[in-house]
């Protein structure tokens, strides 16, 4: 049994130590998914997962949106470095059946002109963009027992 622990202790620690080899994630592609969303949680050194209780939890934490009694809706436009356009559309939506709650989020990254070539050397410009899509369905499961109770 000792062993079999030992074995499961020592795999473990590999994986931790190949995570780490790897580097953190986003270093290398799609790093727009780290720009942070919202004022407040920016000015919060992005350490909002914790408080996450209005819309930009969909963002932080999309179980804080548990917490959001009405509508709700946030675009962030932000010119960040060059030419790059950042662009970031919110909406949450408290609906009536069973308590739950409905959100949805868009994010958008324009990099602006890129300047190429290509095999014969002529000169091009190419744009690129990047997104992301998110959907939140929430339902409070003690509301969902409460009627499944009645029902019984």
């Amino acid at each position: 049994m000792k062993r079999f622990i030992s074995l499961i202790v020592v795999v473990m620690m590999l994986f931790v130590s190949m995570e780490t080899l790897a580097g953190s994630a986003g270093n290398k592609g799609a790093v727009f998914l780290k720009l942070g969303q919202g004022a407040r949680a920016n000015a919060m050194g992005e350490s909002f997962v914790a408080v996450a209780d209005d819309i930009n939890a969909l963002y932080w934490n999309p179980a804080g949106i548990a917490s959001i009694k009405e509508h709700q809706c946030t675009f962030m436009y932000s010119d960040w470095l060059e030419e790059i356009k950042y662009n970031y559309l919110a909406y949450v939506h408290p609906a009536q059946i069973m308590g739950g709650i409905m959100g949805g989020a868009v994010t958008l990254l324009n990099s602006g002109d890129i300047d190429g070539r290509d095999k014969a050397s002529l000169r091009h410009k190419w744009r690129s963009y990047k997104g992301k899509v998110e959907l939140t369905l929430f339902f409070k499961a003690e509301e969902k027992l409460r009627s499944l109770e009645e029902m019984e």
